[in-house]
């Protein structure tokens, strides 16, 4: 989960940075941006990964599954 938000904000600050060309298929920041949501999704959205790791206290267990 950190990861994936991790990537998504670099990403975005790098197409920031690009301007315009950000948004460009010639240049690879649109697709790091890309693949980057893309990891958001696929272990479970971060919010459902959110849920998770806060019930772990809560349910006694110290591994998650």
């Amino acid at each position: 989960m950190f990861a994936s938000e991790v990537a998504i904000k670099n990403s975005l600050e790098a197409m920031r940075i690009h301007g315009g060309h950000g948004y460009s298929e010639e240049f690879g920041v649109e697709r790091l941006y890309r693949d980057a949501v893309l990891m958001s999704i696929g272990e479970g959205t971060n919010d459902i990964l959110r849920t998770i790791i806060a019930k772990q206290p809560i349910m006694g267990k110290r591994k998650i599954a």
